[in-house]
């Protein structure tokens, strides 16, 4: 069983207070990497995140690709000689990624968060199991665009770094929904469905469930595989959230939650 924990508050920062202050580890001090589904710096989830973070005593902080550009160095660079990237093996014989190779600083971070803002990638992402794939080498990104594979391999790329958490901001008219699990199919799925109700329908016409890198993250069992693994905990009032309450509900197949 999986749990997606949500909460909303009028204002991002106090959403992330109460959210934060309940789900992450009162024991847990180590540090914290946050990586940003905008891939920006000043990504308003991740920076806010980060500040009610240090409130807890955790040593948070923000990761990009942009702070990986050498990347025209890196590219002149034999695979296996620049320090600033590692090389990971991905020992599997269900998969068609052999290695990959990955910022140094995001390969060995003891802890990881990955943090969608919807309101700012709703349309075109990333958002969760796509999010790892934006941080390749240069060489290992430019394969993996250009294979004919690249759903399925953008979903492989995570089993080089398991165990991340996954946080998700959505703007309502209440003020801000937060998000939070451990579950990146979850994630994934939350994102999905949420996404919808700020797009419009044109991606509704196939479920977060048919999503080809959900389907092929459910075959590497990168987390949940079935609606009934999923424990959702609504922590505000229920009817101050809705229609999305019922619209999450319904898309992620738990029609009778």
């Amino acid at each position: 069983m999986s749990q997606l924990k949500l909460e909303v508050a009028s204002t991002l920062e106090l959403a992330l207070q109460k959210l934060l202050h309940e789900a992450m580890p009162g024991d847990d001090q180590s540090p914290l990497l946050l990586l940003p589904s905008t891939l920006t710096q000043n990504d308003v989830v991740a920076t806010t995140s980060r500040d009610v973070l240090w409130e807890l005593g955790i040593d948070a902080s923000i990761f990009t690709p942009g702070a990986q550009r050498l990347r025209l160095l890196s590219l002149m660079r034999p695979v296996g000689t620049d320090p600033a990237w590692k090389q990971i093996a991905i020992d599997r014989h269900d998969v068609d990624l052999a290695t990959v190779t990955l910022p140094t600083v995001l390969r060995d971070a003891r802890r990881r968060m990955l943090v969608c803002d919807l309101d700012r990638v709703a349309i075109r992402g990333p958002f969760f199991l796509d999010l790892i794939g934006r941080y390749l080498h240069p060489r290992d990104r430019v394969r993996l665009l250009s294979s004919e594979a690249r759903q399925q391999s953008l979903a492989e790329v995570n089993l080089a770094l398991p165990g991340s958490i996954a946080l998700l901001r959505m703007s309502i008219s209440t003020g801000a929904l937060v998000a939070i699990t451990t579950d990146l199919i979850l994630a994934e799925l939350a994102a999905l469905a949420l996404s919808e109700l700020m797009i419009g329908s044109e991606r509704s016409f196939t479920g977060p469930w048919e999503d080809a890198v959900v389907q092929r993250a459910c075959e590497l069992q990168l987390g949940i595989a079935v609606p009934s693994e999923i424990v959702i905990t609504w922590m505000p009032d229920l009817e101050s959230i809705e229609p999305v309450r019922s619209h999450l509900v319904e898309r992620l197949g738990l029609l009778n939650s």
